[in-house]
């Protein structure tokens, strides 16, 4: 049978069970709850059978009925030893409860401690929540029913006290009054409880807390009680665990992030981060990596200072370290190897220097222009740059004043860093363009210019004084002529472009289609075909390259043929509707050259379309060449307005339309008077009242071997006709203008 000493011994080791329990309640209490009851039933002896064990989440609750108080206290002593971390619920009672020895009645009792001399009674209260266990040596008067556990009647107590010998000494009353109050202030604590002193240890939630508790025990204590406290702030569990820093020449070192396990380890961190003149506050938890925490962080810092500039970020058990940009690969490796080599194992490194900066992309401006068109359909489009959207609409309508309503069609944009005078340049040259029949305004920061017909002299003189007065500081240049002036390359060169214009504005209206897959032209789209022939029939000598485009749907190489076989397609129609004045190369793109984005069906439908552009030939590119070398000087008597002018005045080489007679265009051929121009190409035997025949005619109608026959018709059997030959021009004579072929002069474009 255990002694009462040892009864006292065994809820002394309770008392510390739950104490510890208290301590660690806060630290991985899911594991210990799978734990706690294995631990405490391998404790149990076969007579605890009474014991009831309930885990209810992290607490262990004991429930049942002990047959005797001893019974109950050798039990509790049994788990006391073995529950250390547990949170510990006793709810058990005695079957039968038994006065504990009261050796005499009360009142001699009273009289003899009265008598007694002062004892050195010492006391533990634990608390636990509700849960209040009481025990060690108390006066008398403290123990029993009516004792100290009644006035803890709002918890749940477990009463070991023992009676002591002697009254209560000096300041034992003061001491236990005051005990009480902190007991009330701490949800878990262990109050030590002498004559003159309290001993209070305990945790709390939050460093505030804490602070509130000392604030107010302090203003409670008597001032006959010394008080020692020992409060705790559970360290909360980090996750992840970090050191985040940066290093800059200007700033020093920023640390953004830093947590630490140990008071030891923070120590570390911040002496590696205080040589770098920084002094971050570390926030103290639970969870590092590695009990080396401090060591790797303060590897890391150290390294970092080596390098001079750069951050260090560490992430749990990775770390990785940046370099200052442009530091040299090999002294960066030499220190990124030194810092591996310090770091513990389990930490993982990763290091790099920053990309070199990207050059600087100088976005290319286009130089600002602002071009205009007319055509011989009165057709006019705005193009290029304005400053702003009121020029744009008061452009649009000057020309919708001098070219009509619903002829002008508006493309500029609105640009803010055009040269100044740029308004009155865009409507001067829109007034200039007025004059003219047809032509093109071109406008550019350093000049002016205008290109078209007019229909005389007297225009073009009205246009050079109108120009020199809106724009009397601007450079202009005029490319102008007359229809009777016009050589007949000139007559094909500007018709073509604009001709090249008119089929573009024919086919952004509406584009010829195919059906998928197929290289046959819809019937739908016919009538778009017949419009582009008649274009084209009235720019004899042109030469245009019918262009097929695909989107990028399918194969580049299927794309190619389909936009090759589909450029074709409108080759032979534009043929067999009589397109026999001009060039024409059909050429397929495929999706080589997209005008829209591809991602959209909106983007591939405008990328699926038929385009024509104008190729100039070898004998334009020489005739034109050649012909401008020998332009005649501007008229000397032309009044001097700072305008250039180039006026073609003198033929030279003459390229000649298709099925056009070449005796019909010669300057010599005209002035024959009242002759053909055949008729100095051979004698004739025919009466003089007779027209002579042409090279064609002689050659055609002259029977085969007669005399008859201009002996220079042909060369040889199935050779081409022979040119006339050209008379010599007069060098006194004035040059004669060409007059413009008709099918020339019906030319327009956009």
């Amino acid at each position: 049978m255990p002694t009462r000493k040892a009864l006292i011994f065994a809820a002394a080791a309770l008392a510390a069970g739950t104490g510890g329990a208290l301590v660690s309640a806060s630290v991985a209490v899911g594991l210990l709850e799978q734990q706690a009851v294995a631990r405490v039933e391998a404790v149990l002896a076969p007579e605890d059978d009474w014991l009831t064990l309930r885990p209810d989440g992290a607490i262990l609750v004991l429930s049942g009925e002990a047959p005797s108080p001893q019974a109950q206290i050798e039990t509790l002593a049994r788990i006391g030893g073995a529950a250390a971390g547990i949170r510990i619920a006793d709810t058990t009672t005695v079957a039968a409860a038994s006065q504990i020895a009261s050796p005499m009645p009360r009142p001699a009792a009273a009289e003899a401690a009265e008598a007694a001399p002062a004892g050195t009674h010492r006391i533990e209260i634990l608390r636990n929540g509700p849960l209040v266990t009481l025990f060690g040596e108390a006066p008398e008067a403290a123990t029993g029913d009516d004792g100290l556990a009644a006035r803890l009647a709002a918890y749940s107590v477990t009463d070991m006290l023992e009676p002591g010998p002697g009254r209560p000494a000096a300041g034992w009353d003061e001491s236990l009054a005051f005990a009480l109050l902190a007991l009330e202030r701490l949800e878990q604590a262990r109050i030590t409880v002498s004559p003159g002193r309290v001993s209070l240890s305990g945790s709390v939630e939050s460093l505030e807390e804490r602070q509130a508790v000392l604030e107010a025990l302090a203003a409670e204590r008597p001032e006959t009680v010394t008080l020692e406290t020992d409060l705790s702030v559970p360290r909360a569990v980090i996750a992840p665990f970090v050191f985040r820093a940066t290093l800059a020449s200007d700033t020093g070192l920023q640390v953004s992030g830093c947590t630490a396990e140990t008071e030891a380890g923070r120590d570390r961190i911040l002496a590696a981060a205080s040589v770098l003149g920084s002094e971050p506050d570390c926030a103290l938890g639970l969870g590092a990596p590695s009990p080396e925490w401090g060591l790797a962080v303060a590897a890391g810092i150290s390294a970092l200072g080596a390098l001079g500039e750069g951050t260090l970020d560490i992430v749990d058990q990775d770390i990785a370290l940046t370099g200052p940009a442009g530091m040299e690969p090999i002294a960066f490796d030499r220190a990124v190897d030194e810092l591996r080599a310090t770091l513990p194992k389990v930490f993982s490194l990763s290091a790099a220097l920053p990309p070199p900066p990207e050059p600087e992309v100088v976005e290319e401006v286009a130089p600002p222009h602002f071009i205009a068109v007319r055509t011989e359909d009165g057709a006019v489009r705005l193009r290029g740059d304005v400053p702003d959207e009121q020029l744009g609409q008061t452009a649009e309508t000057l020309a919708e004043a001098k070219f009509g309503f619903d002829t002008v069609i508006n493309e500029t944009v609105i640009r803010d860093d055009l040269p100044g005078g740029w308004s009155a340049r865009v409507v001067g040259g829109l007034e200039g363009l007025g004059l003219l029949q047809t032509g093109q305004l071109e406008i550019t920061a350093t000049e002016v210019k205008l290109t078209g017909t007019t229909p005389s002299d007297e225009v073009q003189d009205r246009l050079r004084d109108v120009l020199a007065e809106r724009l009397p500081d601007t450079a202009v240049a005029l490319d102008v002529w007359t229809d009777e002036q016009l050589l007949v390359d000139q007559v094909l060169a500007v018709p073509a472009v604009l001709c090249a214009e008119r089929l573009t504005l024919v086919l952004e209206a509406a584009q010829i289609s195919f059906p998928p897959g197929e290289t046959s032209i819809d019937e739908t789209s016919l009538p778009i075909v017949d419009r582009l022939a008649t274009i084209l029939q009235e720019c004899p000598g042109a030469r245009f390259e019918i262009g097929g485009h695909t989107d990028s749907q399918g194969s580049e190489s299927g794309n190619m043929a389909l936009s090759q076989a589909r450029a074709d397609a409108v080759l032979a129609a534009l043929l067999e509707r009589g397109v026999d004045t001009v060039f024409l190369y059909a050429r397929g793109y495929g999706e080589s050259e997209p005008i829209a984005d591809n991602g959209t069906e909106e983007g591939r439908a405008m990328n699926r379309r038929i385009a024509f552009s104008l190729v100039p030939g070898e004998d334009e590119v020489e005739a034109d060449t050649e012909a401008g070398e020998i332009l005649q000087a501007e008229d000397e008597t032309q009044e001097d307005t700072g305008i250039e002018t180039s006026r073609g005045e003198s033929p030279t080489v003459i390229v000649v339309p298709a099925g056009t007679d070449p005796a019909t265009v010669l300057p010599e051929a005209q002035d024959a008077a009242g002759n053909d121009a055949a008729a100095s190409v051979a004698a004739s035997d025919e009466p003089a009242q007779e027209p002579a025949p042409t090279v064609g005619d002689a050659a055609e109608n002259a029977p085969a071997g007669s005399e008859d026959a201009p002996a220079d018709a042909t060369e040889e059997a199935g050779g081409e006709p022979d040119a006339p030959p050209a008379a010599e021009p007069d060098p006194d004579a004035p040059p004669r203008p060409m007059p413009r072929p008709e099918s020339v002069s019906a030319g327009e474009g956009n």
